[in-house]
């Protein structure tokens, strides 16, 4: 047994640690879970998937994408605010783009009404929930997608969120907000001009696709349990706290349903870590299991700047030749094996591979020696026989792409 002093010594020189785990069905999410139960650890558990009774798995907890952390300060949470807003159009267009399609008219869309209508409602949705409990609109204490998908099968309905900004920004000074009304001219002139005015029936038009892509994934009821809730997870307290979070996307429920869900967790981690306070970088690890099913190119952030914000990131794939899945992406296949330190490599490897770490190896002076043997005919009255032998340094591979695609399961 350790004692007492030695054990002090450990925590100083490896402090406790915090743990997420993305994954996409819930065998390692499991596993995670009952390791920390058993050493009476608690842990976040975000799964959408319900156990026969109907109810949900121990220790659940939704995600909501539009919750911000009341610790905020005004200026930060703005900031905030228009990360979670373009998250949310990022997630959108990458559904768009599993289907095969590619428009640039859809994907500005897509961005200016989504960013626009999200920095709209979490401006203002706070004071309206003070201002009018009573409003089945406002009675939850934070907002939910849902609130966007009313608003764009309804363009008044943007008009009392426009009004409660006007109202703010005539009422509390810069300090208090954060911001200025200017700062939002864009937003307010989008909803006045598309939304509400001349425009509204060419953009609700235009907006169809839109809507669709939001229906899909909130029609599953199970995803909208978890991204619709009032009980959430708070990034900022998972990696302040040291907390261990496990979250299981569900592949099973739904391609495109679970990528949005994924894509939802696994970019607001992204922005928590990036807005992590200096003081509470403890050490702390972000598994993400099947990484090519959640690619996106913000991803790029986890391995070139997580470091600097004590997040180490572990990432498992089938092949490097997943990332070649669309000419966006493309480009995360060189900054994986520039900035992961080290890569574990099991058998079955492809052919992409077994170049590859070749290449990566490098090469390594061999010792050649060659023999020869030179003799006369035997027809030949003095029949002879000579042996020479000669060395050579030769290059050859450190390590050997058939040997590693030869690797036993798990070796």
């Amino acid at each position: 047994k350790l004692s007492e002093n030695r054990y002090k010594k450990l925590l100083k020189t490896a402090p406790l640690a915090g743990t997420t785990v993305l994954a996409p069905n819930a065998s390692l999410a499991d596993d995670v879970y009952e390791l920390a139960i058993k050493r009476n650890i608690k842990v976040n558990r975000v799964d959408p998937v319900l156990l026969d009774d109907g109810s949900h798995k121990e220790g659940f907890i939704g995600f909501n994408p539009l919750v911000i952390s009341p610790k905020l300060s005004p200026l930060f949470r703005n900031l905030e605010i228009t990360k979670k807003a373009r998250m949310c159009a990022d997630v959108l267009q990458a559904l768009y783009e599993m289907q095969g399609k590619g428009d640039p008219y859809f994907t500005s869309l897509n961005r200016n009404v989504t960013t626009c209508l999200i920095i709209l409602i979490l401006l203002t949705y706070d004071s309206l929930h003070l201002r009018y409990p009573q409003d089945a609109r406002f009675e939850n204490k934070y907002p939910t997608l849902i609130i966007l998908q009313d608003i764009l099968y309804d363009f008044s309905k943007a008009g009392i969120y426009l009004k409660e900004l006007d109202y703010l920004t005539n009422t509390y000074s810069e300090d208090e907000l954060g911001y200025k009304k200017r700062d939002y001219q864009f937003v307010i002139d989008l909803v006045n001009n598309d939304l509400l005015g001349a425009g509204a029936e060419k953009m609700f038009d235009q907006a169809r696709g839109l809507r669709t892509l939001i229906d899909e994934f909130l029609s599953n009821p199970l995803y909208r349990q978890v991204l619709c809730c009032q009980h959430s997870v708070d990034m900022d307290e998972i990696l302040a706290q040291n907390q261990i979070t496990v979250v299981n996307y569900a592949l099973e429920l739904g391609r495109s349903d679970a990528v949005a869900f994924g894509l939802f967790f696994a970019l607001s981690f992204n922005n928590a870590v990036l807005r992590r306070p200096e003081k509470t970088r403890t050490p702390h690890f972000f598994y993400i299991d099947e990484f090519p099913v959640l690619l996106h190119p913000s991803m790029e952030e986890c391995f070139t700047l997580f470091r600097q914000y004590g997040v180490a990131m572990c990432v498992a794939i089938q092949t490097l030749d997943q990332m070649n899945r669309t000419e966006i992406t493309k480009y995360l296949r060189g900054v994986l094996q520039g900035n992961c330190a080290t890569q574990f490599i099991f058998g079955r490897i492809s052919t992409t591979e077994m170049e590859l770490y070749e290449k990566l190896g490098g090469k390594t002076k061999e010792t050649v020696e060659q023999m020869t043997v030179s003799e006369t005919s035997l027809s030949q009255a003095d029949t002879s026989l000579s042996y020479s032998s000669r060395t050579s340094l030769q290059d050859v591979n450190m390590v050997d792409g058939g040997v590693m695609r030869s690797l036993q399961f798990q070796e």
